[in-house]
């Protein structure tokens, strides 16, 4: 991170410089088109005496400030590629939390119940010898709704019967 924010700090400090370079003259202003392309692009121009050495800095500046830019580029894409390296070392947990449990013992007792009101079915109609087997596989299939058809169905036999 100290890295990432020196290095941040070396990019705007040679901006900085470069911007302040830039201003000293006058950019292309009042020259024909060759002197004008000169003045863009400095690795044209000819070296003079005294603006070898101001040339050459400059250079050197705009080299480094390349530089210092590429070497926080690779910074942030090695920050951006540990954070994807912790995303996938963590482990997958799953949907299992505590409802899991719950959800799995209400279906087993879902199951308990259908059995039980479909064996209840089973010997009520082997007991009145009326009623059809076709209630003990509705009963089975349809669990307490249909456990209650079944009662609804058989109340006025019970009535006269009883």
């Amino acid at each position: 991170m100290k890295r990432m924010v020196r290095a941040a700090a070396v990019v705007t400090l040679v901006g900085v410089i470069l911007c302040l370079a830039g201003q000293h003259g006058s950019y292309g202003q009042g020259r024909g088109p060759a002197e004008r392309e000169t003045q863009r692009e400095p690795w044209r121009r000819p070296v003079e005496e005294g603006r070898g050495m101001d040339l050459r800095r400059e250079q050197q500046l705009q080299l480094e400030g390349r530089r210092a830019e590429m070497e926080f580029e690779r910074e942030m894409r090695e920050v951006e590629l540990q954070k994807a390296r912790a995303s996938l070392k963590r482990p997958y947990k799953g949907h299992k939390g505590k409802g899991a449990g719950c959800i799995g013992a209400f279906f087993l007792l879902m199951a308990v119940i259908n059995v039980l009101l479909t064996i209840w079915v089973y010997q009520d109609v082997r007991a009145r010898k009326t009623a059809s087997g076709l209630w003990i596989l509705i009963v089975l299939l349809g669990g307490i709704p249909a456990m209650i058809a079944y009662a609804l169905v058989r109340l006025p036999e019970v009535r006269a019967g009883g």
